[in-house]
């Protein structure tokens, strides 16, 4: 029996199991009860052909929907087809099927001649469960999965594939032209994630040439590519149609530069510090014991890329906590790569030690949170019943009440939810999805 692919199936569907759990207990919130309907028309979506005049009128500005509009129309158009093609608890099954791909994208850069590294590979998990930014939001609501999960697995998985082939002298025709259309969409996925991964690439070729090794033509073509697309999304219309919306189209000083500049700082603190930490005495350790040239220059290479994916967003009129997830990923990876040539040495012991300590924190972390997104799905379906009931009895304006979380683990933390004016944007898509007239908030429920 092979223990190793016994072991990497054990973890792999134990992650399964939890991440289905967990997308069970997350209901539709926010932007799930908007992105059902067309951006051109603002009727609900019934068939795959509607989806693409809505993002051509999302992508253009032209948006039909809340001011919702902007360059994403890759990870917008994966939210529009889950939600048009799969039941909720179909979804539950696809997204944890993700996150486990996720999971194995991530592992790809720490394998060594063919080999992958068990140990590395539940580390991985551990500081996904422990380290994913709003993992409720980035791992389990619709929309925000569609973002940054999905988005991630596009532009990573690309990553992924180009860093394998560039390792290989020769690669056929088909692989050259798939690298290169597969990075134009990789591009087009997330500002700042899709700008870092583009970065990483362009660093991992000039480490290429440190080597003395050639470019190939394909690798400049998939670079340019992947570039391509990074523009056709930032310079979309609808980007500077929402900053007009939003009042956020102000001029670019220094000063304000600055600021977001401490702001990104201090979102990193905030919300990063235990990974950076992480990684730092991991690559100390590293180069304390002068392991491979080449690894702890890849693994530096994807940590300058993870700063630079959050200090990207000094470009973006505000940071939040979910477009961090890129910067996470990225993180991981380098944490990855520095474990599994840690596990080659004299300090193999660390590995063991990080699985250990990671394993305690998530059972004490992660489990009662779990009790937390049961009690708010209680409070959703308790609210679902009482809406319905008095939609049935012909109320006019309904009253209900609006779910607050702590919990990073639940879709309901630092979402909006909804609120006491009929008026706001999430009452009127809660109340066009469901067939009532209007709703509001009369009080709040806190976990």
């Amino acid at each position: 029996m092979n223990y190793k692919k016994v072991g990497f199936c054990f973890f792999s569907i134990a992650m399964l199991g939890v991440l289905f759990v967990l997308n069970g207990l997350s209901p539709k919130v926010a932007d799930d009860y908007v992105y059902v309907n067309s951006f051109f028309d603002g009727t609900r979506i019934e068939n795959p052909l509607q989806i693409i005049p809505s993002m051509m009128a999302h992508y253009q500005g032209k948006s039909a929907l809340f001011n919702i509009q902007g360059g994403r129309l890759v990870v917008h158009t994966i939210a529009q087809l889950m939600l048009l093609f799969l039941p909720d608890r179909a979804f539950d099954v696809v997204n944890a099927v993700a996150g486990v791909g996720f999971s194995w994208i991530l592992l790809q850069f720490s394998k060594d001649k063919k080999q992958f590294s068990l140990t590395v590979y539940v580390c991985l998990i551990l500081i996904i469960f422990l380290f994913a930014p709003a993992f409720g939001q980035t791992m389990l609501w619709t929309v925000g999965s569609a973002n940054y999960l999905w988005g991630a697995i596009v532009s990573i998985g690309w990553l992924a594939w180009i860093d394998k082939l560039i390792e290989k002298e020769q690669i056929n025709r088909y692989e050259q032209a798939g690298v290169v259309v597969y990075a134009f969409f990789a591009g087009f996925c997330n500002e700042n994630t899709s700008a870092a991964v583009l970065l990483i690439v362009g660093l991992l070729l000039l480490l290429r040439l440190y080597e003395k090794k050639k470019w190939k033509i394909w690798m400049i073509l998939s670079c340019s590519s992947g570039f391509a697309g990074w523009l056709v999304m930032i310079l979309a219309p609808g980007n500077n149609a929402r900053l007009v919306a939003e009042n956020a189209d102000v001029p670019m000083t220094f000063s304000l530069l600055l600021w977001r500049f401490v702001d990104c700082t201090l979102q990193l603190q905030k919300n990063m510090a235990p990974l950076i930490v992480l990684c730092a005495m991991l690559f100390g350790c590293a180069l304390a014991m002068k392991l491979d040239k080449h690894i702890l220059l890849r693994a530096g290479i994807f940590i300058v890329g993870a700063f630079a994916c959050a200090y990207s967003m000094v470009m973006a009129p505000y940071i939040s906590y979910r477009s961090l997830f890129g910067v996470f990923a990225l993180f991981a990876i380098a944490a990855s790569i520095l474990i599994a040539e840690l596990q080659k040495s004299t300090a193999a012991f660390l590995s063991y030690a990080l699985c250990g300590i990671g394993a305690v924190l998530c059972f004490f972390l992660v489990v009662p949170n779990v009790y937390h997104c049961y009690l708010n799905y209680g409070y959703w379906n308790a609210r679902q019943a009482s809406v319905m009931e008095q939609k049935e009895q012909g109320k006019e304006q309904i009253e209900t009440y609006s779910i607050v979380s702590s919990n990073p683990y639940s879709v309901f933390f630092q979402l909006e939810d909804i609120t006491d004016d009929p008026a706001y944007w999430t009452n009127e898509a809660y109340a066009e999805y469901y067939g009532i007239t209007s709703v509001i908030s009369k009080e709040v429920k806190y976990t």
